[in-house]
């Protein structure tokens, strides 16, 4: 019988399911530095008018809040659902 395909926030939440407890806020910690100081730092600065980073350096500082609450809530749902397990 074929596997069904995984979603990847079902992945996601396996993934951290079988983690160590530290793993999931030192992802969210790196998630955070990443999408604050990383990627802005890689938009090229604005050449002949137009600049691409006017809309991409907001949208990485919203994604720097937002993804590391998303990957620390998927972390204490995993973290429970271990703990229910045992």
């Amino acid at each position: 019988m074929p596997r069904r395909q995984q979603s990847m926030l079902e992945a996601i939440s396996d993934l951290l399911r079988v983690a160590p407890i530290w793993v999931g806020p030192i992802v969210a910690a790196v998630f955070f530095v990443v999408f604050r100081f990383l990627l802005p730092s890689l938009i090229p600065g604005p050449s002949a008018g137009v600049d691409p980073g006017t809309l991409l350096r907001p949208m990485f500082s919203t994604f720097a809040r937002i993804l590391p609450c998303a990957v620390l809530v998927f972390w204490v749902v995993a973290e429970l659902s271990k703990l229910m397990d045992r």
